[in-house]
């Protein structure tokens, strides 16, 4: 089943539009300077953006990412409802293998033993 309103899209997407906001959160980087802040951001809501099932309507009090990115958008966007078809014919699996699955590269660092 897909996402059909902006309030369903994927947590993951929103997740990883955060990481691309503020590295600094998973990387031990210095934080970014705020000149790059924007731009990041830009990023960031491009990917969501991307993703969305929302109409892409343009106008001159739309986002930035959204008037800078329209043609891009607009070419991923077929893409991800492919990979949302994908992931929907996927078998399911269950909670205890998914977190077994995403726990499992924790359990070989060293610095997490």
């Amino acid at each position: 089943m897909f996402c059909t309103r902006v309030e369903d899209q994927l947590f993951g997407v929103a997740l990883l539009a955060q990481f691309l906001h503020c590295p600094d959160l998973l990387f031990d980087v210095p934080p970014h300077p705020a000149s790059l802040a924007g731009s990041l951001a830009v990023v960031g809501q491009t990917l969501v953006e991307a993703f969305s099932r929302a109409d892409l309507d343009l106008s001159s009090a739309s986002p930035s990412s959204r008037l800078l990115f329209a043609r891009d958008i607009a070419r991923f966007r077929p893409r991800a409802e492919e990979l949302f078809r994908w992931i929907a014919a996927q078998p399911p699996i269950s909670a205890q293998h998914f977190f077994d699955y995403v726990s499992a590269p924790f359990q070989r660092c060293p610095l997490m033993a």
